[in-house]
């Protein structure tokens, strides 16, 4: 096993947990001004880097290469908190309440 997935039973009561909380407290703009999504900040980090990186005086292949370059970066930052997570969760008491 490469990564110590959680598999089973508690991973669907997980998965409930988090739609009901998600029901009850999604869209809530305090809560996301406290803490923005995931979407968000991937939201702002795409349009710091539109400003930044995509300049009218570069040229298609280097705005391209710039874009294509900046998706894999949040593909992979992404992939890399997603990993992180799930192994120290893994490995916490309360570990399960960190996923949600």
């Amino acid at each position: 096993m490469l990564l110590p997935l959680p598999g089973g039973p508690e991973s669907l009561l997980i998965l409930l947990l988090a739609l009901l909380i998600d029901a009850a407290v999604g869209d809530s703009r305090p809560l996301d001004r406290l803490l923005p999504t995931p979407s968000a900040l991937a939201t702002d980090a795409t349009r710091w880097a539109d400003k930044r990186l995509n300049r009218i005086d570069r040229s298609d292949g280097a705005r391209r290469l710039r874009g294509t370059l900046l998706a894999l970066a949040l593909m992979l930052a992404a992939l890399g908190a997603g990993v992180a997570i799930t192994i120290l969760a893994r490995f916490a008491p309360w570990g399960w309440a960190v996923e949600l």
